[in-house]
């Protein structure tokens, strides 16, 4: 027991950095949690790089931090907080990776599948979208602030948060909202262009579904 207390500083030092570096990352992204064979593996690599940056810069601008509690806080936790957050934004904003396109290299995207891609990219306020299920149904509505894409690799549902009846021209709404299960989806189409009707005016969420599109608006899909 006394082994192992003595030996908690290193601990702290070998995980506990890369720990809240990759958690607080992975908040930025789907997909990102290290399976648990692997877990302690990634923790201290991604700790031992942090050390190798983190212990000289500090060592020389402060050569006797070993006795200040604060510094040492600061290096474990608050420092890794902040380089968690950073490279979270980085990824979810791909400053590198488009940075690297620029240089003409073709670098690996940070955001692993096309539906995460796109729905992280929904135009602030909301889409208006197409379910189209196996079946051959076609559900349509407006994915706004209130609906719901699921990150889980594994199952991707979605909820729309005002479902309306596409069969009519314009489109009706009809109060409701609706749960789609992944294994019901065919293929999602996306109106990026109806989202931003009436730029300028102070729209608040509820009236944005108000001005559903018309034919002469948009060149809707063909129903069956």
């Amino acid at each position: 027991m006394l082994a192992t207390l003595e030996n908690l500083p290193l601990i702290l030092i070998c995980v506990v950095p890369g720990l809240i570096i990759t958690w607080i990352r992975s908040q930025f992204l789907t997909g990102r949690i290290t399976s648990h064979s692997t877990t302690l593996l990634f923790y201290l690599a991604v700790s031992f790089i942090y050390n190798a940056f983190a212990y000289p810069f500090i060592h020389y601008f402060m050569p006797d931090f070993q006795s200040n509690i604060f510094v040492w806080f600061g290096i474990i936790i608050i420092i890794p907080a902040f380089l968690g957050f950073f490279l979270g934004c980085e990824a979810r904003n791909v400053w590198i990776y488009k940075l690297l396109r620029f240089l003409r290299l073709n670098p690996i995207h940070p955001i692993e599948t096309t539906w995460d891609w796109k729905f992280r990219n929904i135009t602030d306020g909301g889409e208006w979208i197409v379910v189209t299920l196996k079946t051959g149904t076609k559900i349509g509505g407006w994915f706004g602030e209130k609906s719901f894409y699921s990150t889980s690799p594994n199952e991707r549902d979605l909820y729309i948060e005002r479902v309306y009846d596409i069969e009519k021209d314009p489109w009706e709404p009809m109060d409701t909202g609706i749960l789609i299960l992944a294994r019901e989806i065919r293929d999602v189409q996306f109106f990026t262009s109806i989202a931003s009707l009436d730029q300028g005016e102070n729209q608040n969420e509820q009236a944005r579904p108000a001005n559903r599109p018309t034919n002469g608006e948009v060149r809707r899909p063909t129903l069956k």
